[in-house]
């Protein structure tokens, strides 16, 4: 569920808490961030807050360096469930409005949420 979610200068910083007790070794709270790198570009990260994590070295695996501000006009639109909710963020094309990434569950058909646990996400 979304406990608390900041528009950044880059984008949005999403906190989330666990509704559901049935995972085992779900994590809670996590951390979302969504970035708008470039104009065709977007980086989601989900994280721990809590604890650090293993993450691959820049050197081995170099990614941009990141911006210090988001672009001023992007070829993507990035929809986020609000406060109160069941957490869900989606991106589509600007000019087509096509679906490029859907996080939503969708009632009625065989999906589920996004899962977070500790080594594992579904």
């Amino acid at each position: 569920m979304v406990q608390e979610s900041t528009k950044t200068k880059l984008g949005y910083q999403i906190m989330l808490s666990i509704k559901d007790s049935s995972i085992s070794h779900a994590v809670s709270p996590l951390q979302v961030n969504i970035a708008f790198e470039t104009e065709d570009r977007l980086h989601v990260k989900i994280t721990d807050p809590h604890n650090k994590r293993w993450e691959i070295p820049r050197e081995v695996s170099p990614f941009p360096d990141p911006p210090s501000e988001a672009p001023l006009s992007t070829q993507y639109v990035v929809s986020v469930a609000p406060q109160g909710e069941e957490f869900w963020f989606s991106v589509q094309r600007k000019h087509t409005g096509e679906t490029l990434f859907y996080t939503r569950a969708v009632h009625g058909e065989n999906s589920s949420s996004l899962v977070f646990e500790d080594q594992y996400l579904q």
